[in-house]
């Protein structure tokens, strides 16, 4: 019932959660989209309008807002191996039980595929 509940809050607002406490993992992967290395896991977590995500499943966390067309979008900038900003930035969409979009590092940008577990 309860998944049936947070499917349906998905499809309708794009929203993950129906209420205080409810929480909605998706999962997948990331692909590049040129020659950077193969797929690797990822997870996006919402709760109480806000999203994590974690591109590699790695401890790096990007962290953000879910709008109300369920769009998420967010960055994490750390320093890089020569000193200058290195910025990581998803730029996805909630549709359904099924996230789509993009993850781009200064290296390389990957495709984003997850879905509702």
């Amino acid at each position: 019932m309860r998944l049936a509940m947070l499917a349906g809050c998905a499809v309708l607002a794009g929203c993950a959660g129906v209420g205080p406490g409810s929480v909605a993992r998706y999962t997948g992967q990331i692909v590049p989209e040129s020659a950077c290395g193969a797929a690797s896991p990822a997870t996006l977590v919402v709760r109480a309008g806000r999203f994590d995500f974690t591109p590699t499943d790695g401890v790096l966390l990007i962290a953000g807002a879910v709008a109300d067309d369920g769009t998420v979008a967010g960055q994490l900038v750390t320093p890089g191996v020569d000193r200058k900003p290195f910025a990581m930035v998803l730029a996805a969409r909630i549709i359904g039980t099924a996230v789509t979009g993009s993850y781009t590092t200064p290296r390389c940008r990957y495709t984003v595929a997850l879905n509702l577990r």
